[in-house]
């Protein structure tokens, strides 16, 4: 007798199909707007369309990868479309290509009435999508997942056009990439090895990433002149402090990771242990 397949997968892959050809017309979209009104040049956004679809790409790849994360923590309920707290997250991840151009034509673009307010949305973001699915009982695996993953992303792309522009030490920026790397390709094997259960976020590493992103914003504000707020020994203060959280954060980061590898190690040797006895025994 044959039984009916589950609608469920088939309507979220569409669901996630939409909702990344939608993120991704919209910001081609903005930036094509922004292209127009302050007259850049039709290469600089072919190049934009050309970067933004290859992520993109990327992203649904990826989400379609990770379907099995889209289900409610709470009831262990399947999604079958995108709830706001996701929306809100999904937004500051598909932003990555638009964050990275806006500042990459900082000459043409002025910087407070567009290339700030966007930023600040998108960081803005970050603080709504978990209280919101807090507050709304719709926390949610895949939103955990690109919250984190849309938060090192954006801070890596900045720091980089930082560095560019010379708004930051280039050993800030050693510091900030390292943590980036281990925490991506840490993250990634054990995801892998040991399912989405291991990986944990911690108050340090939260206190990292809202430490950069405001470092990120004094930045701009010393950049653009801004009396007080843009205070020369302000904005190194903070450069040090970031820096002492962030090398915190490798460091429990790093003990986190040799602790679970260890584990995974174990684990591995105990199931060679087993199929050799079980040999034995056949």
């Amino acid at each position: 007798m044959r039984t009916s397949k589950s609608p469920v997968e088939p309507r979220l892959t569409r669901t996630i199909l939409i909702t990344v050809l939608s993120f991704f017309l919209f910001q081609a979209l903005y930036f094509g707007s922004v292209s127009l009104i302050f007259k850049i040049k039709l290469s600089r956004f072919i190049q934009f369309l050309i970067i933004s679809t290859l992520y993109h790409n990327s992203l649904l790849l990826g989400l379609i990868i990770l379907k099995k994360e889209f289900y409610l923590e709470t009831s262990r309920k399947p999604l079958t479309s995108i709830n706001l707290p996701i929306f809100l997250s999904f937004t500051r991840l598909s932003s990555v290509p638009t964050v990275l151009f806006l500042l990459l034509s900082i000459d043409k673009i002025p910087l407070l009435p567009v290339t700030v307010p966007f930023v600040c949305f998108i960081f803005l973001t970050d603080l709504f999508d978990g209280l919101l699915a807090r507050k709304m009982h719709q926390t949610t695996r895949i939103g955990r997942i690109i919250d984190s993953s849309s938060d090192y992303l954006n801070i890596f792309v900045i720091t980089i056009l930082f560095l560019i522009y010379r708004l930051i030490p280039v050993w800030l920026f050693i510091i900030l990439s390292l943590r980036f790397f281990i925490h991506c390709v840490g993250i990634i094997i054990l995801y892998f090895n040991l399912g989405y259960t291991v990986l944990k976020v911690s108050f340090l590493a939260k206190t990292s990433v809202f430490a950069t992103m405001v470092l990120c914003a004094f930045e701009l504000m010393e950049y653009l002149q801004v009396r007080c707020l843009g205070n020369e020994v302000l904005v190194t203060s903070l450069e040090y402090l970031t820096a002492v959280i962030v090398i915190l954060s490798l460091g429990e980061k790093l003990l986190f990771l040799n602790r679970t590898f260890l584990s995974l190690k174990k684990i591995r040797g105990k199931r060679r242990e087993s199929r050799s006895s079980k040999g034995l025994y056949n």
